[in-house]
């Protein structure tokens, strides 16, 4: 019985080294040089529901240091809910620039 134990608790702890060590290397933070800087355009055209969510996720990317960038967001024809949730973003984190065509 205490062998069995034993194995089950060893399998489980090499299990939970092994999810870790695959998390790890999946989120390995994205490194620039010295003298370089990385600028994410998102063009959006019409309606985009999903700004906000994709959002987000970009900002808890950059808050964990996974990756640091400028965040571009091009805007065209943008519906009225699409273009307040660019233009509140652009407003509240300062590595956000918001500009649609025409401006």
């Amino acid at each position: 019985m205490g062998d069995t134990l034993f194995t089950v608790l060893t399998a489980a702890l090499i299990c939970t080294i092994l999810v870790w060590v695959l998390r790890q290397m999946m989120l390995t933070p994205v490194r620039c040089g010295r003298n370089t800087s990385q600028t994410l355009l998102l063009r959006i055209n019409g309606s985009e529901p999903k700004l906000e969510e994709n959002l987000r996720a970009l900002i808890w990317l950059s808050d964990n240091g996974i990756i640091r960038y400028k965040l571009v967001i091009h805007g065209c024809d943008l519906d009225e809910e699409t273009r307040f949730v660019a233009k509140c973003y652009a407003n509240e984190y300062k590595g956000i620039l918001f500009f649609e065509d025409g401006e």
